[in-house]
């Protein structure tokens, strides 16, 4: 779990894109002195400032607190983590919180607050009441190996959150794996916590990978169902760099859509659409896209998408039935 000094930082949020709610970051300090293997990558923290210092700030705390106790809180949609807690200092920490799918759900004073990805309040219910639509939250009970996953709907759309990874790094048991051990992969971190992963001399890019130090294990996309994974040798990590970020919205690891296909994020070059850039590569040499200062997906409730061949238009509105989050 991460600390509350660890996380929805106000810096850089624009390119964020959704990341994990909880559970260790990816990245392992082994492999210092190996030689650097070159991927080819398009170039692509703290919750809360500290409480003003002085008399002032103590009283306005003092205050607060004095608020809260009498159960008088006003927290609206749009609200940062940040200020609440500057408001409300006995604010519940992130990791009193729970995970839905790509975001955190903190309880206080009768009322739960989903937060997204950069800290920012999306949602207020009371507790256990839902989001006012047909959907539910259903957490299936974590395994022992710690691989548990996550349910809810919006709408039609089912989102599934994984804890594929253990904390040294290794895949959880309970996962199909394709060994590709031939050569090294080397990895460079990601904003989401992860590892984006590839081969040597190749324009091969895969994003939420993880690292023991000695395996490499990413998202293996030629299977179907539940996430494979495909585990090669570890060679090298590389400076921050990795796949383009959309301007908004959630960044499921990979989508399903209602004609069958699977849409996974990462490295996609060329692009022949001056409105629209795309951030998914689909079968069928197909890709989901985002217009130009949007997101990838719609989401007030059942989630669609914009899918179309390179260079193709018009870009045309899918469905997405199930979209997979790592944690």
């Amino acid at each position: 779990m991460l600390n509350a000094s660890s996380f929805w930082s106000r810096r850089d949020v624009s390119r964020r894109g959704v990341a994990p709610s909880f559970g260790a970051r990816r990245v392992h300090a082994a492999a210092v002195g190996v030689a650097a293997l070159a991927l080819v990558l398009s170039a692509c923290g703290g919750l809360g400032g500290d409480a003003a210092e002085g008399g002032s700030a103590a009283g306005d705390e003092a205050t607060a607190a004095e608020v809260s106790s009498a159960g008088v809180v006003e927290i609206e949609v749009g609200a940062h983590y940040d200020d609440i807690r500057a408001t409300y200092p006995d604010f519940p920490e992130q990791s009193a919180g729970t995970s839905e799918g790509a975001n955190t759900v903190i309880t206080y004073a009768d009322r739960e607050y989903v937060f997204d990805s950069d800290g920012v309040v999306v949602e207020v219910r009371p507790p256990g009441g839902g989001s006012g639509e047909s959907s539910e939250t259903t957490e299936a009970s974590a395994a022992d190996d710690g691989s548990g996953k996550a349910t809810k709907k919006s709408g039609e759309t089912e989102l599934v959150t994984y804890r594929p990874y253990l904390d040294d790094g290794s895949l959880a048991p309970g996962f199909e794996v394709r060994d590709e051990l031939q050569f090294p992969w080397i990895c460079s971190d990601s904003p989401e916590g992860f590892l984006t992963c590839g081969q040597e001399h190749t324009g091969m890019a895969v994003e939420y990978c993880s690292t023991d130090g000695e395996y490499v294990w990413c998202p293996d996309y030629q299977g179907s169902g539940e996430p494979n994974f495909v585990r090669a040798l570890y060679g090298s990590s590389q400076p921050a760099s990795g796949s383009r970020r959309p301007d908004s919205g959630p960044l499921p690891v990979y989508v399903d859509l209602s004609n069958g296909q699977r849409c996974r994020f990462g490295l996609v070059p060329g692009n022949l659409n001056p409105s629209a850039d795309h951030f998914y590569s689909c079968d069928d040499y197909e890709r989901l896209w985002a217009e130009n200062g949007e997101g990838v997906f719609t989401t007030d409730g059942t989630w669609t998408s914009l899918k179309a061949s390179v260079g193709s238009t018009p870009l045309q509105p899918v469905q997405v039935v199930r979209a997979v989050f790592f944690e």
